[in-house]
């Protein structure tokens, strides 16, 4: 009789402990799991950042290159301005009407507005310029800066036409290899990754040893990680 209590009592604590480890196993196995969908969340955030933190680097350089384009205008006007006092102290006073804005005028305005992150005030300061003086040497910047402000609004579709536009009117000004690379940057933060590498190699065939290809082996070199 106790013999058979003894190998009851055996058989019940052996299911137990069994029932234990088995409960422990499933438990840490959730745990696991759980771990691991927490590092995926981290990996696309730390992407995220990553992609902000190389736009803000794109956007710093960028504006460096703006502000030098927007000095060497203003030193032309200041000179364009000597020049038309001296031509009216020597004529005959006229009678004071707002005389009309000239391109450059034209063209700082619309910078202003974006350089102050006003960006729909830009975008049609922009396009305006563009109606008015369609054949100006600033065209295709003025074109260039309409798909930047779009590009910041995070419309990136829109972004990528007005980029697209750079190339297809204005194919041989200084804006192509930027725009080209706004294009592949833009199709990136869209999740994109097929059009990106398209058009990032684009900047790097096509505009071999600028500063605009260099930026686009950076980026290349992150999406291969």
């Amino acid at each position: 009789m106790k013999k058979t209590f003894f190998i009851v009592l055996t058989v019940i604590v052996g299911c137990a402990t069994g029932g234990v480890q088995e409960g422990q196993l499933k438990e840490t196995q959730a745990q696991v799991t759980e771990m691991n969908k927490s590092i995926s969340r981290l990996d696309r955030r730390v992407e995220e950042l990553n992609n902000d933190l190389f736009i803000l680097n794109d956007k710093v350089k960028d504006n460096y290159q703006s502000l030098e384009e927007l000095r060497a205008l203003v030193l032309q006007l200041k000179q364009d301005g000597v020049a038309s006092d001296k031509k009216k102290a020597g004529s005959a006073p006229v009678s004071r009407k707002a005389a009309p804005l000239g391109p450059d005028e034209f063209y700082r305005r619309g910078y202003d507005y974006y350089s102050s992150r006003m960006h729909q005030e830009a975008i049609s300061s922009f396009r305006q310029f563009l109606k008015q003086f369609p054949q100006h040497e600033l065209a295709d910047n003025a074109q260039y800066w309409i798909g930047e402000c779009y590009f910041d609004l995070k419309e990136y579709p829109q972004a990528i036409d007005e980029f697209q536009m750079v190339l297809d009117n204005f194919p041989e000004g200084n804006k192509v290899a930027d725009a080209l690379l706004k294009i592949g940057i833009a199709y990136a933060a869209m999740g994109d990754q097929e059009n990106t590498r398209i058009f990032l190699l684009r900047v790097i065939s096509e505009f071999r040893g600028s500063e605009a290809a260099r930026k686009a082996e950076e980026r290349l070199d992150r999406l291969s990680r």
